[in-house]
């Protein structure tokens, strides 16, 4: 969805691959189907070459239908790092939204390729930033009571 046609309704979805998180804006009753399509969308735009895997050698293409498009639900929604399930979106049929798929506003996705299944089979790779990654290694310390120090 352009962002100039947002609408205070529309949800942001997170759909992850890897270290890759790519925010859509959606409208609540948007087809799944519709929502897949901006995604491969968006890949294809800021990914020309592909998605970077594991390696840096390793890129994933972009199918050309959205029918070679996995998604996975979180299998803890508190807890997403305990990884992701396959949903059948496919399945669900055209009439399938993030909101008849019991999704929020937020929620995370994680989403992979058919022609990961080689290297994969049935798995979703998503990575999850440390915490010296997010907020650098000069975080305040605590000391032995949980009080926090300043290290100056």
């Amino acid at each position: 969805m352009a962002i100039d046609n947002a609408q205070p309704s529309d949800w942001t979805l997170l759909f992850k691959h890897g270290r890759q998180t790519i925010l859509l804006l959606v409208a609540p009753l948007t087809p799944v189907s519709q929502i897949l399509e901006e995604l491969l969308s968006t890949i294809k735009d800021r990914y020309s070459d592909g998605l970077p895997g594991p390696k840096p050698s390793i890129k994933y293409p972009a199918p050309d239908s959205i029918n070679d498009v996995f998604v996975g639900i979180p299998k803890d929604i508190y807890e997403p790092s305990k990884g992701f399930q396959d949903l059948d979106v496919h399945k669900e049929g055209s009439k399938a939204s993030p909101a008849t798929l019991d999704w929020k506003d937020g929620s995370i996705l994680a989403f992979r390729f058919a022609k990961e299944d080689e290297q994969t089979p049935s798995q979703f790779w998503v990575e999850w930033s440390s915490y010296d990654e997010q907020y650098g290694t000069e975080a305040m310390d605590e000391d032995e009571d949980g009080e926090e120090v300043d290290d100056e």
